[in-house]
């Protein structure tokens, strides 16, 4: 039987919370968190199980830059499949994503068939239901 997927997703702009959740409530058969900062995200990723994490890059505490290169250079977290949503479009810092491992990467403003289309594509060859 398939699972439900789980995602989590990290983002200080509360408008880019509510965004993201409507569209994975629209996509159904998704379960999902929502924190507003990298470390209770840190917290989060060791507790529990996510199948993807939708990240932003700017945010305090933690950036969202340095919570990827924790998630993927650890040993139990790197299989997950990360994609960086930010307002952050320079070559520069999206070829640095990619170096660090990030599965995709999307520009604000979000648009929801994007978003849509790259969660599916993170997701495709797994037993989730979607």
């Amino acid at each position: 039987m398939k699972k439900r997927a789980r995602i989590l997703i990290i983002d200080d702009s509360a408008t880019a919370l509510a965004l993201m959740g409507k569209v994975l409530e629209a996509m159904g058969q998704i379960n999902y968190l929502q924190v507003d900062n990298g470390m209770t995200a840190l917290k989060k990723l060791n507790s529990e199980n996510f199948d993807l994490v939708l990240l932003d890059w700017s945010m305090p505490k933690v950036s969202g830059i340095d919570l990827l290169r924790n998630i993927k250079s650890s040993k139990k977290l790197s299989w997950i499949p990360v994609i960086m949503i930010t307002a952050e479009s320079d070559t520069e810092r999206v070829k640095e994503a990619m170096m660090l491992g990030v599965n995709d990467y999307l520009v604000k403003p979000i648009n929801a068939e994007a978003l849509k289309q790259k969660i599916r594509k993170a997701l495709k060859g797994r037993e989730l239901q979607m």
